[in-house]
């Protein structure tokens, strides 16, 4: 039997009625229980570009509905030879999402589904803050559609949310982490948030609000990366929640907060204990030198600015100053930075 009979076959009109129990002419409205397991259908508001709101439309429309249908609903959209009947008996059904919207079947052609390649267009169309409030329902959408980024796009998104001054929005999708797939347990990407808290905190000179901001988005990280979503799941990768370079951003952001508002002193007791958690770790940071991820990703492991910067603050805080153990032990620290960059010049 050829394709097209098949098809033909498949999408009958008397097929089609034993499937919806429909007569000619009839609409019918089907409670989609069944597809609320399988993916959710995002509504996005209005963005700054109408370039942006088309790309978030087709998504929408060609990856996350299909995704939220039935099977044999799914068929007909993207059967092409069902496009009258879709035309001329219309189906509605309630997708999955958060107004329980109802929705006319449509024709989708299976070959104009959008990859993921395209999301990186749709970030970087994003201009204005409330642009940046659709990624965490694109993301909702993307990963209840098994279509979760991989490292590579992970890496872009947050980088470039940091650069827009967006990185409430990573902490947005981490809060989400079951539904938007996203996890700060990967090293690789606890380290690119936390780099780009520092950076912010750096650009105002480790002073006033940004600071402040910084610090205590870092801090609210890390109690984050205790929750289930968030614990590391590959032995062979880094603890994010252990290792020195994360630790040394927060004591960076601590001891800066400390000198700048606080007069040198550590009322809180935050710098000394992120200061004993980085001596605590230290022997970590040379324990993983690279990264692999499928597709022979590698990235390297190499010391944040924020190890030495990190000890130089904490070395002038009052408390620190007193303690004269604990200060022997962090220059001890510099003094091996040192080494390692007077041997990798050499």
């Amino acid at each position: 039997m050829s394709q097209g009979i098949m098809n033909r076959k498949l999408f009958c009109w008397s097929c089609l009625s034993q499937v919806t129990g429909l007569r000619k002419g009839q609409a019918r409205f089907f409670n989609n229980s069944g597809a609320c397991k399988r993916a959710w259908v995002p509504k996005f508001k209005p963005t700054s570009s109408q370039s942006l709101d088309e790309l978030l439309t087709i998504f929408r429309e060609h990856v996350f509905v299909p995704a939220s249908l039935k099977p044999h609903q799914r068929r007909l959209i993207f059967n092409e030879e069902a496009t009258n009947l879709l035309h001329q008996n219309p189906i509605t059904v309630t997708l999955h999402s958060n107004t329980g919207e109802s929705y006319s079947l449509r024709p989708v052609k299976f070959n104009e589904r959008p990859s993921n390649k395209v999301v990186e267009d749709i970030i970087n169309l994003m201009r204005e803050p409330k642009d940046w409030y659709s990624l965490v329902p694109l993301l909702k959408g993307l990963h209840s559609s098994k279509r979760t980024p991989n490292i590579r796009l992970w890496e872009f998104i947050v980088r470039k949310a940091g650069e827009a001054g967006m990185n409430s929005v990573i902490i947005d999708c981490a809060e989400e982490g079951r539904r938007t797939g996203f996890s700060l347990g990967d090293y690789l990407l606890a380290e690119l948030f936390f780099s780009n808290l520092r950076l912010k905190a750096e650009s105002a000179g480790f002073k006033g609000p940004e600071l402040e901001k910084a610090l205590r988005q870092a801090k609210h990280v890390a109690m984050l990366m205790n929750a289930e979503e968030h614990v590391p799941v590959d032995k062979t990768k880094p603890d994010p929640r252990q290792h020195p370079n994360i630790i040394a951003v927060l004591l960076e952001l601590s001891a800066a907060r400390v000198l700048d508002a606080f007069e040198g002193k550590d009322v809180k007791g935050d710098v000394r204990s992120y200061a004993r958690k980085l001596l605590g770790t230290w022997v970590l940071r040379e324990k993983f030198d690279t990264i692999k991820y499928p597709k022979k990703v590698v990235r390297h492991v190499t010391d944040l600015p924020s190890v030495r910067n990190g000890i130089e603050l904490a070395l002038q805080v009052e408390e620190i100053k007193k303690d004269e153990k604990l200060s022997e032990a962090l220059r001890e620290r510099l003094n091996e930075l040192d080494t390692h960059v007077k041997e990798a010049e050499a």
